[in-house]
């Protein structure tokens, strides 16, 4: 009877890892392919990258920094990116005079899954699988958030407002002085 129970916490315990894996989530690293198809790790530091390679076990103070990484993207190409203000520069095949801008970053990581990360703050990267649909609650995000807020721990708003703070979550909005999930509701009306 132990072992079947072992076995079905062992079962129940790799689906919730596979499940955040394809799921949108927020994570300090960027896991990632680099051009000879090695899996890395690049932790966001401000601007700058620390890169290790995957499993390397090196303590993060101790990996130099690095103003670009080398990357694969969705379709195989080899890119490398710099990083300013939260907006990546790409490169192909680090050709910089072929460079362009964006948010978004489209790679494909370590395990061969496509995602795209954003910049939420200089130590947090945002990562979408590609394809994920966030799910529909059919309330609106005003809504979302207002529920969140009044079901926050009995904080008053606190950690939503820290969260908001952290993250720049998109309808958070600062109202005198005090961020408010309902104010683009209200200033709409």
């Amino acid at each position: 009877m132990s072992w079947f129970l072992m076995l079905w916490f062992a079962c129940i315990f790799s689906l919730a890892i596979d499940s955040r894996a394809q799921t949108q989530h927020t994570d300090t690293v960027i896991n990632y392919l680099t051009w000879n198809g090695t899996a890395m790790w690049a932790k966001l530091e401000g601007s700058y990258f620390r890169v290790s390679q995957d499993g390397s076990g090196t303590p993060w103070e101790q990996v130099p920094l690095s103003n670009t990484i080398r990357y694969k993207t969705w379709g195989g190409g080899n890119w490398e990116a710099s990083l300013n203000n939260r907006v990546f520069t790409h490169a192909p095949n680090g050709d910089w005079s072929q460079a362009h801008t964006d948010t978004i970053i489209n790679y494909i990581a370590g395990d061969g899954r496509n995602w795209t990360a954003i910049v939420l703050n200089e130590t947090t990267f945002q990562h979408t699988p590609s394809g994920y649909a966030p799910p529909q609650s059919g309330k609106p995000d005003w809504q979302i958030h207002a529920d969140w807020c009044t079901r926050d721990g009995g904080s008053s708003g606190s950690r939503y407002r820290q969260v908001c703070k952290d993250s720049e979550i998109e309808g958070c909005v600062i109202l005198s002085g005090a961020l408010s999930p309902v104010s683009s509701f209200v200033s709409a009306r």
